[in-house]
């Protein structure tokens, strides 16, 4: 009978480290794939936030940039539109005070050389 509980014995704790064997592995199988999840979604959602960030920080610099440009023209557009007033202005007291066909050459000039910059665009913007 001494046999038999050996061999009993030696069977309950085969099956006790078989048993143990599995639930470990199961344990570390579990842990692997939940690192691995972890990682792969946790790479997925900080690349997202990151490429909002970038595209957060180029679109500010778009603006600032454009700003920029739009406020270095300014002055230049401001002076050709206060030329082109003067010339007119100019022309139009020149006219009214002027005899039937006596216009100065002078004031037609101007007029006709702040005409020409105006309308061909020769105003150089964000220069």
């Amino acid at each position: 009978m001494r046999q038999d509980e050996t061999s009993d014995s030696g069977s309950v704790a085969s099956e006790g480290r078989t048993a143990k064997s599995e639930s470990l592995r199961e344990k570390l199988v579990t842990t692997l794939i939940g690192f691995i999840l972890t990682g792969v979604i946790g790479t997925m959602v900080a690349t997202w936030f990151q490429q909002r960030g970038w595209a957060w920080q180029n679109a500010v610099a778009q603006g600032e940039k454009d700003t920029t440009s739009a406020l270095a023209s300014l002055p230049s557009a401001s002076d050709l539109l206060d030329k082109r007033w003067s010339a007119t202005s100019q022309m139009v007291q020149t006219i009214q005070n002027a005899n039937a066909g006596d216009v100065p050459k002078a004031a037609t000039d101007n007029h006709e050389f702040i005409k020409d910059r105006f309308d061909f665009g020769q105003v150089v913007f964000g220069a």
